[in-house]
């Protein structure tokens, strides 16, 4: 295999494990957001995240809160769809669901780039067929289907 070859082939394997680990990441945020919230909420930018969703944007006028962490001492409803906040602030709420639904369709692409067995090759053993006129592979017998 050619080094160009084999850096795509790393590329799309990294790919895949950043677009698994950012959902496994995100599931783990929604289940955190149920019990905490936690994020920056300064004078100027906000990041946070609470009750299912990611809330960013700013503060139009100072706001001493800073980092906050904090036990949800009621029970959270979920933000279930993306929302502008009213008030003195520019806040986009967004729930987590969205990203984690990337995230999947991510995955679900590069799963299938990543493992497809490119033309040439057997499917059952992925040898190579190059030349094989006799329609029969000779690794492991699978019937070859011509293109």
């Amino acid at each position: 295999m050619g080094k160009a070859r084999y850096t795509m082939y790393a590329r799309r394997r990294l790919g895949l494990f950043a677009s698994v680990f950012s959902g496994v990441l995100i599931v783990s945020l929604f289940i955190l957001t149920s019990w905490y919230r936690g994020g920056y909420a300064g004078p100027g930018p906000v990041c946070a995240f609470t009750e299912g969703a990611v809330v960013v944007g700013f503060y139009l006028g100072p706001n001493p809160n800073g980092w906050i962490f904090e036990k949800v001492n009621y029970a959270p409803k979920s933000v279930w769809w993306p929302r502008m906040s009213p008030g003195p602030a520019f806040l986009a709420i967004v729930p987590l669901w969205m990203p984690f639904l990337l995230s999947v369709m991510t995955s679900a692409v590069l799963w299938r780039r990543y493992y497809a067995i490119p033309p040439g090759l057997c499917r059952q053993c992925r040898y190579n067929l190059t030349g094989n006129v006799s329609g029969v592979c000779p690794e492991c017998g699978e019937k070859v289907q011509r293109r």
